[in-house]
């Protein structure tokens, strides 16, 4: 799939709903993120400080040590 699908439906009984918010090997990145009342959980990894979020909007945000955090050899520890 190439495409972030806009038509979905998170049933209220959900776990989580769970999301990458920027696919890299696809190009696909998530801007509006939906409002759910399940716990939502996004991996960030490729975008986590590329732009400003509300970190109240989510229950879990994380992200793997990438190349280009900024941090000198982070990704080397």
């Amino acid at each position: 799939m190439t495409y972030i699908p806009y038509d979905y439906h998170i049933p209220a009984g959900s776990a989580y709903f769970y999301c990458t918010s920027n696919n890299s090997i696809e190009g696909t990145e998530i801007f509006a993120f939906p409002e759910t009342e399940v716990p939502m959980v996004c991996d960030m990894s490729s975008d986590i400080f590329s732009r400003e979020i509300n970190v109240a909007d989510f229950d879990l945000i994380y992200a793997g040590a990438q190349h280009g955090t900024g941090w000198f050899n982070i990704g080397n520890c």
